[in-house]
């Protein structure tokens, strides 16, 4: 794999970012040519564990990589980012962000935390293939209608729908320990705005008012990446 992405696909995943972005809030993009060199503050080495494979390796110093250069845009206290026991970033006080990766991509946005209770980024490559079996596992049945109403866009609409409601569980995840699933969240698209609506279906038992948040989740399509967002 190419470690190094290609600069139309940092440029439209930064535009991406760009748009997504909360007022205040850093972006940033990087690969793994910007993980070998950057060098992982002891907090967050302890992060991996012995034995860890390359892989995992790679793709916590890609993301630790996009979130630093993050909070470096804004000129934001730019200490350690280590994990939590869910795996969530710890970001440094008052502020708040998320961290997603594909490939050879990391991409990330951190601010001030304010009003913002948590912020969800999920990346996803167009090229992998999502099958009819896990359609059905992670699509409610107006939105499995969507995903099959042209099958020449079957993937690209599931892989959408899947990364749109990961941003989704991210947040509720981030913001109140909650763990909705696939069928707990219902998202219709909009094509003109470019954006998932919709709402959690149910009570979470870390998050008992879950049903009333009103989610937006915009989505972007880049040459090589599907990039969404959810803010609660």
């Amino acid at each position: 794999m190419n470690q190094i992405l290609k600069p139309k696909d940092r440029e439209q995943l930064l535009r991406a970012l760009a748009d997504f972005a909360p007022a205040g809030f850093g972006r940033a993009v990087a690969d793994l040519a910007d993980a070998d060199e950057y060098e992982l503050m002891p907090q967050e080495a302890a992060c991996i564990k012995a034995g860890a494979c390359q892989k995992r390796r790679d793709d916590f110093c890609m993301g630790r990589a996009a979130a630093h250069k993050a909070l470096a845009s804004i000129n934001a206290d730019n200490g350690p980012i280590p994990k939590s026991n869910a795996g969530s970033p710890l970001w440094p006080e008052g502020f708040i962000g998320s961290i997603s990766h594909k490939q050879n991509a990391a991409v990330a946005l951190a601010g001030p935390k304010g009003n913002i209770l948590a912020l969800g980024l999920d990346l996803e490559y167009r090229a992998d293939p999502i099958g009819e079996a896990v359609a059905r596992r992670i699509c409610l049945a107006e939105e499995l209608a969507w995903v099959r109403a042209d099958m020449a866009l079957f993937h690209q609409c599931t892989r959408m729908l899947f990364s749109a409601k990961e941003s989704v569980y991210k947040a509720f995840s981030d913001a109140f320990g909650a763990k909705p699933g696939f069928l707990d969240i219902d998202l219709a698209w909009d094509a003109a705005k470019g954006t998932f609506f919709g709402r959690i279906l149910r009570p979470l038992p870390a998050c008992q008012q879950a049903q009333s948040f009103c989610l937006f989740v915009p989505c972007a399509l880049t040459d090589s990446f599907i990039l969404t967002a959810c803010c609660l």
